[in-house]
């Protein structure tokens, strides 16, 4: 029997995958049930766990039956590619704020938003009496420094229980927002200053290689 393939949201590879658990959550229904999968990816080797939706539909004495099967849930929910030179406190921070997202605890996501934002600045070992004012040292263009702050204030008010979400009209889109921007904070502290070396490396290789050949050419 030929294995499934999937993208493994832990290694973000096209992989097969070997079954560990197989459970189902409505025993007995043949034309409708949903199933409990455990996988294993066989190229990191790390689980993943489903909940997906069976359906059989007849079409006819002869003919086997249509099957269709949604997907309903997944943990890890999708690979969340970090920047290579972030730092582990903040990839984690970062990490955890997108995880708790996906399953909806939205007020620990902007708890881990706040933590980001705060752990870049100890990365920075950035000055100031509270975190507000060491925000506003980060090498920021200002319009990503009231984002920051804005990031900041959501998750102090709810770590203190000082707003009513249902009031603020905060959800699913707040969060999200907040993490797009911690991911464009992050591109700018961290993976443009990296693809900016990187490319001072290929200038500097290639003006050297030119320097030497033109020095070949006038020795003869």
């Amino acid at each position: 029997m030929t294995k499934p393939i999937f993208k493994c949201p832990n290694c973000n590879n096209n992989s097969t995958y070997s079954e560990e658990v197989v459970v189902e959550l409505v025993p007995g229904n043949f034309n409708k049930n949903k199933h409990h999968l455990i996988w294993r990816c066989d190229v990191c080797e790390q689980l993943t766990y489903k909940i997906v939706d069976f359906t059989k539909t007849f079409q006819g004495t002869y003919d086997p039956p249509k099957i269709d099967i949604k997907e309903e849930f997944q943990y890890p929910y999708g690979f969340l590619e970090i920047e290579q030179d972030l730092p582990k406190t903040i990839a984690d921070f970062y990490s955890e704020a997108y995880n708790c997202f996906k399953i909806g605890s939205l007020r620990a996501s902007a708890a881990m938003c706040r933590a980001t934002i705060s752990a870049i600045c100890d990365d920075f070992d950035t000055k100031g009496e509270d975190l507000k004012e060491r925000i506003d040292k980060l090498p920021l263009s200002s319009r990503l420094h009231e984002v920051a702050k804005n990031i900041k204030w959501i998750g102090d008010k709810t770590l203190h229980n000082k707003v009513d979400w249902a009031e603020m009209n905060w959800n699913n889109g707040t969060i999200e927002q907040m993490i797009t921007f911690i991911n464009t904070i992050i591109s700018d502290l961290y993976t443009q200053e990296r693809k900016s070396k990187e490319l001072s490396s290929i200038v500097s290789k290639a003006g050297s290689t030119i320097l030497k050949k033109e020095g070949s050419k006038n020795k003869k």
